[in-house]
């Protein structure tokens, strides 16, 4: 592996807030409502769908990582990445505060415009790569960027400056 970087999202430990609450008022309507009161499943199963979207998301996002081994450039989440390889990109832009607007915020999003799709945990520096012949575009958070870049260019990518 010649870069990698990983680290935890700050927005994860909110995820598990929520599901622990989600437990404890799942546990106290059981209590105060059983499973026979029809009023009472509502909230039951309400709280179950809440439970297993922020469980999954908490589990999905967990963990983002930015790699790049000589052939593949590997990034995004534990269970929603990207990656590309090295024939196949065109250039790489390195973007020294990424803007957030158009994608709506943080995580794995689409841009309003159509054309990227970031990975995004914060405003810092980015890369975007254009594939060659792609649609897209894709845009992630990257804190060693310019280390990042130096191996793409010895891999014969062209590297931009924003």
């Amino acid at each position: 592996m010649l870069f990698h970087e990983e680290k935890a999202v700050w927005w994860n430990k909110i995820l598990w807030v929520i599901v622990i609450g989600d437990l404890a008022l799942l546990v106290w309507l059981f209590q105060k409502f059983g499973i026979h009161d029809p009023g009472g499943l509502t909230g039951i199963g309400a709280l179950v769908v809440t439970l297993l979207a922020c469980g999954w998301a908490a589990l999905t996002f967990a963990r983002y990582a930015v790699s790049f081994d000589g052939r593949m450039l590997n990034f995004g989440f534990n269970g929603c990445n990207g990656s590309v390889a090295v024939e196949s990109i065109e250039s790489v832009e390195i973007q020294q505060h990424v803007n957030l607007l158009p994608f709506g915020g943080i995580g794995w999003r689409f841009d309003f415009g159509g054309k990227r799709i970031g990975f995004l945990v914060g405003k810092g520096t980015a890369l975007e790569v254009t594939p060659r012949g792609g649609k897209w575009k894709y845009t992630f958070n990257c804190d060693s960027a310019e280390e990042l870049a130096a191996f793409l260019e010895k891999a014969g990518v062209e590297v931009k400056s924003a």
